[in-house]
């Protein structure tokens, strides 16, 4: 059923809309969990949504944001499904 489908392709910024930004927009998207009553968050891919002084080659910078997300998770009860795709 697609109308239990939720896409956030773009984060309102008031004077513009722009991608969403991990970790920055996470209490944004913790709010339209709760709104819409989502139990499942996919994040594909999730190299692709993180903010600019994420270093995803860096295991702690990508621990940090990874575990904004469990916290996040915990706190909707929503189960959230990285995707990274990885090179040929």
């Amino acid at each position: 059923d697609l109308g239990r489908c939720h896409l956030l392709d773009a984060a309102d910024l008031g004077d513009g809309e722009r991608p969403p930004k991990l970790p920055d927009d996470l209490p944004a998207i913790e709010l339209l969990i709760a709104e819409k009553g989502i139990r499942l968050v996919v994040i594909d891919p999730i190299l692709g949504y993180l903010n600019g002084g994420v270093d995803s080659n860096s295991d702690q910078s990508a621990r940090d944001v990874l575990h904004a997300i469990k916290l996040a998770a915990e706190r909707t009860g929503a189960a959230v499904v990285c995707l990274r795709h990885l090179n040929k």
